[in-house]
């Protein structure tokens, strides 16, 4: 038998590897000064196309449901702006495992950030 070298670990960070703090605070507030900067970067590549349009439906739900939030709606820069105010909505009301687009998109700006070394972990 032989034990294969992982080509990634994935850790729990929040609150496990580093402070609720720079979990609940810094990580979030990373997002939304990096939010367009990142849309503009990523628009035309199809993973980001999935996400918004996911993003998009879990939209509808939320209108359909009642919930008074900014409407993901447009073509390119009206939605990437209607994105842009729903995100900032999102992080703002909604709790963060309940939501599994933004979820998804912050993850994709934190790993940016680290890339790029802007965001450091502890």
């Amino acid at each position: 038998m032989s034990i294969e070298k992982p080509k990634a670990i994935l850790l729990k960070i929040l609150g496990v590897t580093t402070s609720w703090k720079f979990a609940k605070v810094d990580l979030i507030n990373y997002i939304v000064p990096n939010l367009r900067d990142y849309l503009d970067a990523h628009w035309e590549e199809e993973n980001l196309k999935n996400l918004i349009n996911a993003m998009k439906a879990q939209n509808a739900k939320e209108i359909h449901d009642g919930v008074k939030c900014p409407e993901i709606r447009g073509e390119k820069d009206a939605l990437k702006s209607s994105v842009l105010d729903y995100v900032k909505w999102s992080i703002k009301n909604v709790p963060i495992k309940s939501n599994t687009p933004l979820n998804d998109l912050q993850g994709f700006i934190w790993g940016e950030g680290f890339k790029k070394g802007a965001i450091k972990a502890q």
